[in-house]
């Protein structure tokens, strides 16, 4: 690859950071798909730059299924159950026939079949705030992946993201972690005046 390829690879990973970061400091659920919906094409768009096209598959199915969701969110629908399943199995799909051409390669191979999992699930979740927490576990499956593979240039963006998803339910959602609070504190303490009744 030549030198302006490299550094034209390394400028779209870094607007894809710039607009993950962004996506985990929106409120609107719609905004968060939008921003991620544009990143995922992006990853697409550098896995292709470098000839690795097999990522740049599985990536893109992550990438129709979000601007899908940005159609379905702006319309007020409720996603479909066997919407979610489908790209599910899809992500598998394109992760068992990579194992099958290349071999299986342990844990390696195993983590990109969770992060597929959860990140359709935190996609589908109508409130920010779990989406949010859901995306830092999934940036934390891909961080032990890249740690595990020694490529320090991902384990930097995905330490970043973490932090600003982190940063994110802080400055966004401490409404809702409080009134999540208060519902359980509530409901333990009428439990503990119910079983009281029932031993007077």
């Amino acid at each position: 690859m030549s030198e302006k390829m490299e550094i034209a690879v390394e400028a779209v990973g870094y607007l894809m950071l710039l607009l993950s970061i962004l996506s985990m400091q929106v409120k609107k659920m719609q905004y968060v798909v939008i921003l991620q919906s544009v990143a995922n094409l992006l990853v697409v768009l550098q896995f292709a730059m470098r000839n690795e096209l097999s990522a740049s598959g599985v990536c893109a199915i992550g990438a129709v299924e979000t601007l899908a969701l940005f159609f379905i969110n702006k319309k007020g629908a409720r996603i479909p159950m066997w919407f979610t399943a489908l790209f599910i199995s899809l992500g598998l799909g394109v992760s068992v026939v990579m194992i099958v051409i290349n071999g299986f390669k342990g844990v390696t191979d195993v983590l990109p079949m969770i992060a597929v999992v959860v990140f359709n699930i935190a996609m589908v979740q109508k409130r920010s705030y779990v989406s949010r927490i859901l995306m830092i576990f999934n940036s934390a499956i891909w961080l032990s992946l890249n740690i595990i593979s020694f490529d320090l240039s991902l384990v930097i963006s995905y330490s970043v993201l973490i932090l600003m998803a982190a940063v994110g339910i802080v400055r966004l959602d401490r409404g809702e972690w409080r009134a999540l609070f208060v519902r359980l504190f509530s409901k333990n303490e009428q439990i503990s005046e119910e079983k009281t009744e029932e031993n007077v």
